[in-house]
């Protein structure tokens, strides 16, 4: 019987000592972990939209091949919808790379709203700054998917916003925009 009780212990403190865990902790958006961020969509289709960032400091969800409809069609973006809900939380928006030259980006994007003949800075709901920076997938042609949380910065009530976001294509700096709508 006592021989058991130390042979349950040792195997114990083995197993105890051979695990890597201890110690060990995975940063937000850091290289040592994939980092899963949980937006909720507020489409009332399911509370819950779990989603997998590859480059989470700038919202980039995938990137894909580029498909044949959108080759020849120069740099450009879009949103997912044309029309989204008051108070969205997220934004989906695309950009087609159909040239041979990698596109880099940062974290930074800005949001407008049309209000009577010209562009403005929607209502705040939580101040943001971004220190912007460039990353680089180095593939082309790609299609990139980003998913902004909009909702966690601005009050968006009816009406026409666009999105903007800087890039860099084969030595030159372009600013793509993409307008939808609040209904």
């Amino acid at each position: 019987m006592k021989n058991a009780v130390w042979i349950g212990v040792l195997l114990c403190v083995g197993i105890a000592g051979c695990s890597d865990k201890k110690g060990r902790q995975a940063v937000i958006g850091g290289a040592d972990s994939v980092t899963e961020i949980v937006v909720a969509d507020g489409s009332g289709v399911s509370d819950r939209d779990t989603v997998t960032y590859r480059l989470p400091q700038c919202c980039l969800w995938y990137v894909e091949k580029l498909p044949e409809a959108c080759r020849g069609k120069g740099l450009v973006m879009w949103t997912e919808r044309s029309a989204y809900w008051e108070n969205v939380r997220v934004i989906s928006f695309f950009v087609a790379n159909p040239s041979d030259e990698p596109l880099a980006f940062g974290r930074g994007w800005s949001l407008d709203r049309w209000s009577g003949g010209r562009w403005v800075v929607p209502e705040l709901v939580a101040d943001h700054s971004w220190m912007d920076d460039s990353w680089e997938i180095n593939e082309a042609p790609l299609l990139y998917c980003f998913r902004f949380p909009v909702g966690e910065y601005y009050r968006l009530s009816e009406g026409k916003y666009r999105i903007s976001k800087s890039f860099r294509c084969g030595g030159r700096n372009v600013e793509l925009e993409a307008e939808f709508e609040i209904k």
